[in-house]
This record gives structure tokens, C-alpha cells and sequence, in this order.
């Protein structure tokens, strides 16, 4: 609290562009290259391999009030890649969900920190948050508005007559974890996300449904 704001967005600039700080790694996946932040922390069946990106709307700001090429050019267009490969492919029981926070370059796929399951609350942080705050700096990005809807439908398909979500999924049966708990977090926030860049009445109403139950 001693810093000014911007002397705390100086710092935050510097850090990214330093490499040595930012801890910055690309690695090709799928045939695209892919940009993240070394992890050092434990993950799930890692091999001290484990890179993830954070707080997206942060890094576009940064490159948008900066112009720094070396943002723009050199760092931006991967963490890009890095958040469109994140999301589920496979046209099935989890398309359009986030695959896991982490990416795992030895073995090539993404992860959760704790183990093999897919969280719905996920989908709202890592999809469509991330993609929300990159389209307010890039409206144009045609191809993360279509992945952003996947993620608003995917949870959209998700969400229970009440408006509720389940804490997880297994990865490998689809089948509901942890159902001992209810899933307290705000995963209704996302809809609302999907209604401001989509336009389409079904998300707004989907996100009021679930923020009824999460208030009551």
C-alpha cells in the first residue's frame, strides 16, 4: 500500500517482460504453440512441468495501455493459444469446459492442481472470465467470442432446475464428485459474462436462476 497504483503497474510490466521473473515458456501442443508461466508449485501427477497462466485481463491491459511490442507480439499471441487449447475439444459429456488450470508440457495435456476432474466453477474462471476480459481490449477476435460460447453453453447445460452446479465431474466416468458439499462458488457469474458479450437472454436468465439459489 506504500506503492501508487501506477508504480505497482510499472512493476507488473517489468516483471512480465523480464524473463528471468516472469518465468516465461512456450511449448508446442496439438500443432500450436502454446505460452505460460512456469509453475514451481505441486500439481497433480506432475514432473516439475507444470505452466499456467493467470489474470488475463490484467496481461491485455498492461499491452494496451503499454503498446509494448514485446507484449503485443511476443507473449500475448501465445497466452491466446494457450487459453483456446485449455478448453475441451471432444464433442462430449465436457466440450467447452476448461481442461484444468495447469498445462503439463512432459506429458502433454492440461490439468487440475488435485487430481483428475473437471469443475464447473472452472469453466467460469478459466474460460469465461479470461475470454471475457480479452475481448474487451480485442472485440474482433471472432474465434474467442466461438469459444466463449461453448463454455456459456457447457455450463448452461450443466446447471440444475434450481440453479445450482456440482462441485465436479470425473474425468474419466463423467460422473459427479464430492457430492458430500454443495458447490457455494459463484459459477452463475459466468452466464452473466456469456450475456454481456453475447447478447443472448437465455444466458442472463441462467445466471439469474443460479444467483437465486446462491443467495438463498
Amino acid at each position: 500500500t506504500k506503492r501508487s497504483l501506477t508504480q505497482r503497474l510499472y512493476d507488473m510490466h517489468r516483471y512480465l517482460t523480464n524473463d528471468s521473473t516472469s518465468k516465461w515458456n512456450t511449448h508446442m501442443y496439438k500443432g500450436t504453440v502454446i505460452g505460460a508461466q512456469d509453475y514451481l508449485g505441486g500439481v497433480y501427477e506432475y514432473d516439475k512441468d507444470a505452466m499456467k497462466n493467470s489474470d488475463y485481463g490484467a496481461m491485455w491491459m498492461l499491452a494496451k495501455t503499454t503498446n509494448d511490442p514485446l507484449l503485443t507480439q511476443k507473449r500475448l499471441p501465445y497466452a491466446l493459444n494457450f487459453k483456446l487449447m485449455q478448453q475441451y475439444d471432444a464433442k462430449d459429456f465436457f466440450y467447452g469446459a476448461a481442461a484444468g488450470q495447469y498445462y503439463l508440457y512432459k506429458s502433454k495435456r492440461f490439468t487440475e492442481e488435485w487430481g483428475p476432474y473437471t469443475e464447473p466453477i472452472g469453466t467460469t474462471y478459466y474460460m469465461l472470465m479470461d475470454m471475457g476480459n480479452i475481448l474487451l481490449f480485442e472485440p474482433q477476435q471472432k474465434k474467442v467470442k466461438q469459444h466463449l460460447k461453448l463454455a456459456a453453453d457447457r455450463l448452461l447445460e450443466w446447471m440444475k432446475p434450481n440453479g445450482q452446479w456440482e462441485v465436479a465431474y470425473n474425468n474419466q466416468t463423467a460422473e459427479p464428485q464430492f457430492t458430500d458439499v454443495e458447490d457455494l462458488r459463484p459459477t452463475f457469474y459466468g452466464l452473466l459474462i456469456a450475456y454481456k458479450i453475447l447478447k443472448e437472454e437465455k444466458y442472463l436468465q441462467a445466471a439469474i436462476q443460479g444467483a437465486d439459489w446462491y443467495v438463498e
